[in-house]
């Protein structure tokens, strides 16, 4: 992103490509090129970039004898992996559903994937609107916003996942001192979800009607930090700082 706002679009839509080749999780920034583009900051024809550097970045495992379609295929594959529950320790919306609550999943699957979709449309649709005026603080609020919002309405989400939206909101404070405590509010949901995956509990269990509610406060400060995020954006250019 960087690269692309300060006028190296190629060499950002590039690593776009080698950061995809690398992680699947990266497709929840990928609608902030489209937003690039909408702002001028990157020509459509940049785009085509993408491919080519796919194709290098996967250049070793072809020629080490991994079948092409086992490279091109693998993300599909992972995507049917995981399924059997709405959420695996993840801080997202579906951990505020009390644990044994027998719900209907695929229709809140669809209805969450469906949410996740509405926000990358509407991030985009402002990006367009206010294309005119538009800064590089508040392409850094979209960021935020579709690295927290985007793995927050998804069904299917691991606590990993919200990694991106760690180093988003953490580039963000260091950017602007007022946005420390949306950074706060993710890393602290984040670390309390590592703990629990790799020392396999609580590291701070809150037990209340007989529920184990850990999960569903790490979602809410997802949550919180998602809104204030998204306030942010949706402010007049005049309230950032750069």
């Amino acid at each position: 992103m960087a690269s692309a706002w300060e006028d190296h679009p190629k060499t950002s839509v590039a690593l776009l490509a080698v950061a995809f080749s690398f992680k699947l999780q990266t497709i929840f920034l990928i609608p902030l090129w489209g937003g690039l583009w909408l702002v001028r900051k990157l020509r459509f024809s940049h785009l085509l970039v993408f491919p080519a550097a796919y194709a290098v970045a996967v250049l070793p495992a072809l020629l080490l004898g991994k079948p092409l379609a086992d490279i091109l295929g693998v993300y599909f594959k992972q995507a049917g992996q995981y399924s059997y529950a709405l959420v695996f320790n993840a801080p997202s919306l579906f951990a505020l559903i009390p644990y044994g609550v027998d719900v209907a999943q695929q229709p809140l699957a669809r209805a969450g994937i469906l949410a996740a979709f509405a926000l990358c449309l509407f991030v985009l649709g402002w990006l367009f609107f206010h294309r005119s005026r538009f800064s590089g603080a508040q392409f850094l609020a979209a960021a935020a916003v579709l690295a927290l919002g985007v793995p927050f309405l998804l069904p299917y989400m691991h606590e990993r996942y919200f990694f991106l939206a760690d180093v988003v909101t953490l580039v963000w404070a260091v950017w602007d001192r007022r946005r420390i405590p949306i950074a706060l509010l993710t890393q602290l949901a984040s670390l309390s979800s590592y703990c629990v995956y790799l020392r396999l509990q609580y590291t701070m269990p809150v037990h209340l009607f007989g529920q184990t509610w850990t999960m569903a406060l790490e979602a809410l400060c997802i949550l919180a930090a998602l809104l204030l995020s998204l306030g942010t954006l949706l402010r007049r250019r005049d309230d950032f700082r750069r």
